[in-house]
């Protein structure tokens, strides 16, 4: 590890503020870096994203940064080698080459019309340029009734200013944000997948609940989500934009060597890794499914290529979205639900272990009795992302897929509380009352909560990145409907600020067909001599 790598390091584990972190998280350069990327000459415009600025480097080689004044350097010079970072006018950018790629991290004083009257002509033919922003009706601003970033505008606006420039443009929806990027798609994404679901996690200064996904989730239902995306990235170019990358998702609360990044094209999701710290967990990933394939579990098939591997999408329903549709908040049938998940997964795991004090408690450190531990079924392996979302309906029979995890002398209890705990999250119950333990109880499990609780949160404490402590949630979110009543508002105000625009621009045609008459008038002619002569007495008077 370089040194000034390593600075980043250490930066990141410090207690820096939110706006420090925001300028060296690694999660920045999510934006961009799941782009095909060739060889060649980029340019970046007003950024202080040192990963950012550093990624394209390593992948294009020849990075120029030109920022305005309102822009810091410092980190930038201290962080990025062979990259020439200056500040300029767009407009006087003298070229001996064009630029295969500009990215626009923020308008700064430009507005995006003044960038593109100059940004293609720097631009090679087939060349691309990368612009990402806040959307000013999205779920995020909605539920903080906030639109305080500086790039924030609504998708229909940023369209017609590109389509007026005669570029073409392809865009994509970004959550929780353009800042750290964990999920990107196209709009043809959901019609191949409406289970899409992420974690709000966000940096303080940028925080809304992770109630937010409620909101995601309806809008998905409502097939609403594209108008109402956090933020956007729009790639644009003076040919069409044909890229088949129609999803990412990264993994940005985890550790380096657990962080991948998953997409999907072609018919087929692919994972690969987001640093060189993560090659084994892909290899471990391979040998959880050939293991689940021993034990004759229906998996998705994965093949390795090079550092990623890849599975064909099966086409089917996604188990979370039968149990939310089954159940329909129906707390009877949510049981009934449970109880032949429980008994689908006492057929998977037959084979029992008796356990000593080596086993998944001792190892995470969690409090236990020995009698409690004397009525848990313990196996070898459980594979602990059997939950619902990450299962496959097909004529009646569960596909698994996406199993990353797996957890040594383990109970299949454990496993039965981490369903239902995601599970519980697709449904509008009261929490309070149909919480996990609640749940439990039927399986006479009420007694192992707290314990399966604490194990799941040192599980998750041990995956994830140092620097998760600067990713906070708001506690206040809104109902639906205020939700709704938030957006019939914005839109009304957006429409009665372009009828005033309208009005106040006949109204400027109106004075100036006025001045032009009278200018041209015998009348304001005569008086020439005298306005003239009036003009010079005050002159002298002053």
């Amino acid at each position: 590890m370089d040194k000034k790598h390593y600075n980043i390091e250490i930066l990141l584990d410090n207690n820096h503020g939110a706006k420090e972190i925001k300028k060296i998280s690694y999660d920045n350069r999510n934006i961009i870096s799941w782009y095909p990327f060739n060889k060649g000459k980029a340019l970046i415009i007003n950024t202080e994203k040192v990963c950012l600025v550093n990624y394209l480097k390593s992948v294009v080689k020849d990075v120029e940064v030109i920022n305005d004044a309102n822009y810091d350097f410092s980190m930038l010079k201290d962080y990025c080698d062979g990259v020439n970072i200056s500040c300029s006018d767009i407009k006087d950018v003298k070229l001996k080459n064009k630029y295969d790629y500009i990215v626009i991290d923020n308008l700064g004083k430009y507005s995006l019309e003044y960038l593109l009257l100059y940004i293609p002509k720097l631009l090679k033919e087939d060349g691309k340029i990368f612009y990402f922003f806040s959307n000013k009706l999205g779920i995020n601003k909605l539920i903080t009734n906030s639109n305080n970033d500086d790039d924030c505008y609504l998708r229909k606006d940023v369209e017609k200013i590109i389509k007026n420039s005669n570029m073409k443009s392809k865009f994509y929806n970004v959550f929780p944000n353009h800042y750290i990027p964990e999920i990107i798609f196209c709009d043809e994404y959901l019609d191949i997948n409406k289970s899409i679901s992420y974690n709000s996690i966000y940096f303080d200064d940028n925080g809304v609940s992770k109630k937010e996904n409620i909101f995601f989730k309806k809008m998905t239902d409502y097939n609403l989500l594209s108008l109402f995306s956090n933020s956007y990235l729009v790639i644009m170019g003076k040919e069409d934009i044909n890229n088949d990358m129609l999803f990412i998702r990264y993994n940005n609360y985890r550790k380096k060597e657990y962080n991948l990044i998953t997409y999907y094209k072609n018919n087929r999701y692919y994972k690969k890794t987001n640093f060189n710290d993560s090659c084994n967990f892909l290899e471990k990933i391979i040998d959880n499914y050939n293991h689940l394939k021993n034990m004759d579990i229906n998996i998705i098939e994965y093949k390795k290529e090079g550092k990623e591997i890849f599975s064909p999408n099966v086409v089917g329903d996604n188990l979370g979205d039968v149990f939310k549709e089954k159940c329909n908040n129906d707390v009877d049938k949510v049981k009934e639900f449970f109880n032949v998940i429980w008994d689908r997964l006492k057929e998977i795991y037959k084979e029992f272990v008796d356990v000593s004090y080596e086993n998944v408690f001792s190892e995470y450190n969690v409090s236990i009795t020995s009698e409690q531990l004397k009525k848990l079924h313990f196996v070898d392996k459980l594979y602990i992302d059997m939950i619902l979302q990450n299962v496959i309906v097909k004529n009646d029979k569960y596909y698994f897929f996406d199993q990353e995890w797996m957890m040594e002398k383990a109970p299949i209890e454990f496993l039965l509380f981490r369903i239902i705990w995601y599970a519980l999250e697709e449904l509008d119950l009261d929490v309070n009352k149909y919480s996990s333990r609640y749940f439990l109880k039927e399986f006479g499990l009420e007694e192992y909560n707290d314990v399966f609780f604490e194990l799941e949160i040192l599980f998750q404490k041990s995956i994830r990145n140092n620097w998760y402590k600067y990713y906070e949630e708001y506690q206040k979110f809104d109902s639906i409907d205020s939700l709704k009543n938030k957006i019939d508002v914005q839109e009304k105000q957006i429409n009665e600020m372009e009828q005033n625009i309208k009005k106040l621009a006949c109204e400027v045609t109106f004075l100036n067909n006025e001045i032009s008459n009278i200018y041209n008038s015998k009348s304001w002619k005569v008086t020439k001599p005298l306005r003239v002569l009036t003009e010079k007495v005050h002159k002298k008077e002053s």
